[in-house]
């Protein structure tokens, strides 16, 4: 039996744009997938290319084993959470968060963090983790599903999302000052 040879954490952003290009279920073939309790209970829909709302049925994934849940407590989220500023705190959306804890907690070779949104890259960066950040275009070359991207996905947007959000770290910009 072969493995899947990449490992990736999905935001909920990608796992929809992942549907609307058509490529979800050869994906999940192709790599090992892992998304965090709270995005899995919001990814359940996409818009279609067509402007058609649909269903992902990502639980059915779930269930057959397809894509892999990992959580974390609430106190775990608070203490990330508290690490920004009261602005990043409220840009990030609970699943980021969750993401970024078990990024921070996780043990062994953590996964490649695959996110569009550009406050979750920035507070990816001020932890410490950029080098866990891969954009989608990067994440789909890797496993042979190349294709065109809107611009939020693209590499060379998340290299310059990762400048921005290096230099923010240097100058203590989104983190929390206690």
């Amino acid at each position: 039996m072969t493995t899947r040879p990449k490992f990736f954490l999905l935001d909920a952003m990608v796992v929809s744009e992942l549907h609307a290009q058509g490529i979800w279920a050869r994906f999940i073939r192709a790599a090992e997938v892992v998304v965090p309790a709270l995005i899995a209970g919001e990814a359940h829909c996409y818009t279609a290319k067509d402007g058609t709302v649909r269903a992902t049925h990502i639980d059915d994934d779930i269930t057959a084993g397809r894509v892999a849940v990992a959580d974390c407590d609430a106190e775990e989220l608070q203490n990330v959470l508290r690490r920004f500023d009261k602005v990043l705190q409220e840009s990030l959306h609970l699943g980021e968060i969750q993401a970024l804890v078990l990024l921070l907690k996780w043990e062994g070779d953590p996964p490649s963090f695959c996110t569009a949104d550009f406050k979750a890259v920035e507070a990816t960066c001020l932890l410490g983790l950029a080098d866990r950040l891969v954009s989608t275009e990067a994440m789909l070359s890797s496993v042979g599903l190349s294709r065109e991207l809107r611009r939020q996905y693209r590499e060379l947007t998340l290299k310059r999302l990762v400048q921005r959000a290096a230099a923010a770290r240097i100058q203590g910009r989104g983190l929390a000052t206690d």
